[in-house]
């Protein structure tokens, strides 16, 4: 199931940064929703720091940086 989520948000998210590089916009995102994906990506992170999963920290990681970068 990691494996699954990993590749959702490299080539979920991946996506979206194409689209918003090929805009040259991110006006159709909503601010909150970012907001709040950063906040829960970074919880999890945490999570997996302290439960010493580095599958989970790799992947709420990348959610985080991509979740960044879109933003």
């Amino acid at each position: 199931m990691s494996t699954i989520g990993i590749l959702v948000k490299i080539i979920g998210l991946s996506d979206q940064i194409r689209k918003n590089h090929n805009r040259k916009s991110t006006e159709r995102l909503s601010t909150a929703f970012m907001i709040l994906s950063i906040i829960a990506y970074s919880l999890w992170t945490v999570h997996s720091i302290l439960q010493k999963d580095l599958v989970l920290v790799i992947g709420q990681g990348l959610g985080i940086l991509t979740t960044g970068i879109i933003y």
